[in-house]
């Protein structure tokens, strides 16, 4: 009798597997000639049968000549042991085609989606409706929906647009033969909504800078009593007209095209603006605050994942008053350079630092915007320029095209998506100040990071 036999009489099962593993012969048979099987069987163990029927089988099982149990009585041996790996490899192997398939097809629909974001909002631009919009959001909304659905495009700057007449007998927004009236009224109703737009909107420079789910910071509420310059977080008295630059104000207040074409210089046609748009006492103020905030201790977190040094300014408190900028301010001008871009609804503010010895420059990216703002703060400084390449995805995408100088209370905007980097500082310090404005249909999530783009072999470092 083997250890096998005694374990099967005292129905201890769950050694089984372990004296099988020990090489114990199943097939032997104690003094009245009974294998295990039989045993079990002899003594209506059934839990001892199904054990060992899981774990046995005979040489005609494989041929398909019945299991283990029908040919009790005769010789038994180890069932093979199934090879996890294995059977992992095999599933592999016939789902592989079905698994290459489905993730092509999901990167492609992925990349068309992708391609055709910015041509759908070019076509059809977010028209916001509801008070709490503001004034100058309805406005742009308004003339961007007259633009797209009755007919010529009528370009809100100096520049001409190429008008496309309607097929012959057909007229705009007309549904039938009996639709003439309406469309009278409609063409009525767009024309008296251009010449709304056209009319300056009062210059608001103080609100509440509250916006639903946004809440003070941890930081900013530890550095309230410590603010160096409290008017800069003051919302109810707003932006002081001495911190901004006289022009500017005007072409703000005035608001036509003679007004901001002698403020405003076009760098690239349609792609980078700027003017002087600070005064140098507003620039003085904020830097005096940065490094007062400096001074505490307080943790302040990296502006982006490309620069090491600055920081976030909404995180110290500022974030209200950059809303009354971003609402009055940065808004209007946005919606004069690129009306098909749906109003903001939020921003990420933030200090950036370049000087020797910490960061000099900065590679080749874009910006996680819509449409970014950038102010130079100051200090004294050499070299630091700005480069700028085509829109990403654009077949000019890696080309030089233009090198923006900075100079204190200046500030130059661009979309997001246009390429451009810092140069290198060759002395000095650099401080500038960088909104990032975002929009309802902005496609990533809020963070702050950069999107750098790889250099290439044999192409000039500043667009590489």
């Amino acid at each position: 009798m083997t250890p096998l036999h005694r374990a099967v009489t005292a129905g201890a099962s769950r050694v089984f597997e372990f004296l099988l593993d020990q090489k114990v012969d199943p097939s032997a048979r104690e003094a009245q000639g009974r294998n295990v099987l039989d045993l079990a069987k002899d003594q209506s163990d059934a839990s001892a049968r199904r054990a060992l029927l899981q774990l046995l089988e005979h040489p005609g099982q494989a041929d398909g000549r019945g299991d283990a149990e029908q040919a009790m009585g005769s010789e038994l041996r180890r069932r093979p042991k199934k090879d996890p790996a294995a059977d992992l490899k095999v599933k592999f192997a016939h789902n592989a085609a079905a698994t290459f398939w489905f993730v092509s097809v999901s990167l492609a629909s992925f990349q068309y989606l992708t391609d055709i974001r910015d041509a759908s909002w070019s076509a059809a631009p977010y028209v916001v409706r509801g008070p709490a919009a503001g004034p100058a959001r309805q406005r742009v909304g308004a003339a961007s929906a007259a633009r797209v659905s009755l007919g010529p495009v009528r370009p809100s700057g100096g520049g001409e647009a190429e008008e496309t007449a309607p097929p012959e007998g057909h007229t705009p927004g007309m549904g039938g033969a009996n639709g003439s009236g309406s469309a009278a009224r409609a063409v009525g109703e767009a024309d008296a909504a251009a010449g709304q737009a056209a009319e300056p909107a009062p210059l608001v420079l103080s609100g509440s800078g509250a916006r639903p789910g946004e809440h003070e910071s941890a930081t900013a509420r530890k550095y309230r009593p410590l603010q160096k310059h409290p008017a800069l977080f003051d919302t109810e008295s707003g932006w002081q007209e001495d911190w901004f630059d006289a022009d500017f104000l005007a072409a703000m207040r005035a608001d036509t095209d003679e007004a901001w074409s002698s403020a405003v210089e076009e760098h690239l046609p349609g792609a980078l603006f700027s003017c002087r748009m600070f005064s140098k006492k507003f620039c003085d103020m904020l830097i005096e605050e940065v490094d007062n905030f400096a001074a505490t201790g307080l943790p302040a977190r990296r502006p982006n994942s490309m620069n090491n040094y600055g920081i976030i300014l909404n995180e110290i408190g500022w974030k209200p008053m950059v809303n009354v900028l971003q609402d009055n301010i940065l808004a209007r001008i946005a919606a004069r350079y690129w009306p098909h871009i749906a109003p903001f609804d939020g921003h990420h503010t933030f200090i950036v630092r370049y000087k020797e010895n910490e960061d000099r420059g900065l590679d080749m990216h874009t910006d996680d915007s819509d449409v970014t703002f950038n102010l130079c703060l100051g200090r004294e400084f050499s070299g630091a320029g700005l480069s700028f390449c085509g829109v990403m995805g654009q077949p000019d995408h890696r080309r030089h095209s233009f090198t923006y100088k900075h100079n204190i209370g200046r500030c130059c905007w661009h979309l997001g998506r246009q390429r451009h980097g810092a140069d290198d500082i060759t002395a000095g310090e650099r401080l500038n100040l960088i909104v990032w404005n975002h929009t309802p249909r902005t496609a990533r999530p809020r963070n702050t990071s950069l999107l750098p783009t790889r250099r290439r072999r044999g192409l000039p470092t500043r667009c590489a």
